[in-house]
């Protein structure tokens, strides 16, 4: 009995430190979010100013260049300075004025030196303006308190964005410590199974074992209640305060990105997200190592009975078709005089059509029209191999361990992309209440450059078609997927 007591301390002393780690990883987290998302705060306070100060500045060139061009200071409308330049809309004309003047070298190419002045100018005051805005989320970080130069100043706009990628680092590293956690755990409960009289087991099974939930008294099984263990409420508090100050950061953050919805795939939320499916997909496989390795097994599930019946052919086949029929209903409508948009639309290329003054006009932004539709070339042929699989079931088993891959793998990259499309989707609804969106003002001055453009997605809402599409293709994925990441059983010795 004396190695089994050194063992078991020695697995108790391992547990203790993976539980104190966490919490020091968790809480160490929580303590950096909560400085940056401080500066940032500061920082967006001090940024209206410099977007009314800069504002003015502008109304005030645009008012004097307009004056200049009539030879005449009251010549023509002059811009309402109390109207324009407030703290809620100096930004807008800020972005606005950046984007109309990025038309002037087509419109002045050919044009005197005194005509393009005013496009000069205005490039001078926006760098100016940039350069300003971006001085106000700095931060001081005291290095020394002896040395007079011992600081440095920190951009919190460039803290925030690279911190919140950093962070869902440390996350992951707290969840692995949390699966070494169970692993210590279940190694101390085949420990005290040897000898449950022993003093120092049984203060083990009290101080780690309180998560229980199953009793067996007198040959008779009943439920209990789980038992709130200490390090259980530290941990699950500590990571909801991690959860709350993570995403405060974010919201602060995400209000300084501008056209945050010019692109579905290629933005700074859609990298976030894409880092975190990635860590989260390895975390689940890593989970499934763990449990297989100290074989903890469950009965069995209400998923795994779900499994059971849709493994059957005839189920995946009647979801196949129902995502196939769905291609026939409108995915997309708009309150506009805007024609509803069917899942084929996104098979075939976008034709443009005739607008005013001769612009080309798309049902959408060539741009995002593009992005989706390689994405939806993806969930199609997943889609496709899902039928296809019906039909082979027959066929060599080498060939078919081949189709099971190829189809997890294309289940991957669908789910992916439907948690990005819903993600975006999402910022859309988040821009519409908030009044943010840059979408109009990207299709009329495109318009007026002279390039076809297209109708952006803010004005289109997700109908019923898209809904089904999306349903049938997530019961699919989670088919193909629950083999990969279900612990296997190992047979019994």
């Amino acid at each position: 009995m004396a190695d089994l007591g050194t063992d078991e301390k020695r697995i108790s002393e391992l547990l203790w430190r993976t539980i104190k780690l966490r919490a020091s990883l968790l809480l160490i987290s929580i303590v950096i979010l909560l400085i940056v998302w401080s500066a940032v705060l500061s920082g967006d306070q001090r940024a209206k100013m410099v977007d009314v100060e800069y504002c003015q500045k502008l109304v005030a060139m645009n008012n004097a260049s307009m004056a200049a061009a009539t030879k005449s200071a009251h010549a023509g409308p002059a811009i309402d300075v109390t109207f324009t330049c407030t703290e809620g809309t100096a930004r807008y004309s800020l972005e606005g004025a950046r984007a109309s003047n990025a038309l002037f070298p087509e419109v002045l190419a050919n044009s005197s030196e005194a005509a393009r002045k005013p496009y000069f100018d205005t490039q001078n005051l926006l760098s100016e303006y940039d350069s300003k805005r971006k001085s106000s989320y700095d931060f001081r970080i005291q290095l020394s308190s002896e040395v007079s130069s011992g600081e440095m100043f920190v951009n919190g706009l460039t803290v925030a964005e690279i911190i919140l990628f950093v962070i869902l680092g440390v996350v992951a590293i707290a969840i692995i410590l949390g699966f070494q956690q169970e692993a210590y755990k279940a190694q101390l409960t085949a420990f005290t199974d040897d000898d449950k009289s022993a003093t120092a087991l049984a203060l083990v099974r009290t101080q780690f074992f309180t998560f229980s939930t199953v009793a067996v008294r007198q040959n008779v099984r009943r439920i209990k209640w789980p038992v709130l263990s200490a390090e259980g409420l530290v941990i699950w508090g500590l990571t909801a305060g991690l959860a709350l100050t993570w995403g405060g950061l974010l919201s602060a953050f995400a209000e300084n990105v501008i056209h945050l919805t010019d692109s579905i795939l290629f933005n700074y939320l859609s990298n976030l997200y894409g880092f975190a499916f990635l860590l989260a997909f390895w975390l689940v496989y890593t989970r499934r190592v763990y449990r297989e390795t100290l074989e903890l097994h469950a009965d069995r599930t209400g998923a795994q009975a779900l499994k059971q019946f849709f493994s059957r052919p005839l189920a995946e086949f009647c979801l196949v078709a129902a995502a196939f029929a769905a291609l026939l209903l409108p995915w997309a409508s708009s309150d506009l005089a805007l024609p509803s948009l069917r899942g084929y639309f996104f098979i075939f290329p976008e034709q443009p059509k005739a607008g005013f003054g001769g612009v080309s006009t798309f049902a959408i932004n060539p741009r995002l029209f593009s992005e989706l539709r390689w994405q939806f070339a993806v969930a199609l042929m997943f889609v496709l191999l899902c039928g296809a699989d019906v039909f082979l079931a027959r066929i060599a088993k080498p060939l078919r361990s081949w189709v099971h891959a190829l189809r997890a793998s294309l289940a991957v990259a669908t789910l992916f992309y439907s948690l990005n499309l819903l993600l975006y989707m999402g910022i859309l609804e988040y821009e519409a209440i908030r009044g943010s969106s840059w979408g109009l003002s990207n299709m009329i001055f495109g318009s007026l450059a002279g390039r076809g453009v297209g109708w952006p997605l803010d004005f289109y809402d997700p109908s019923y078609g898209f809904f089904v599409f999306l349903a049938a293709s997530s019961v699919l994925i989670w088919l193909s997927l629950h083999d990969l990441l279900t612990v296997r059983r190992h047979a019994p010795t």
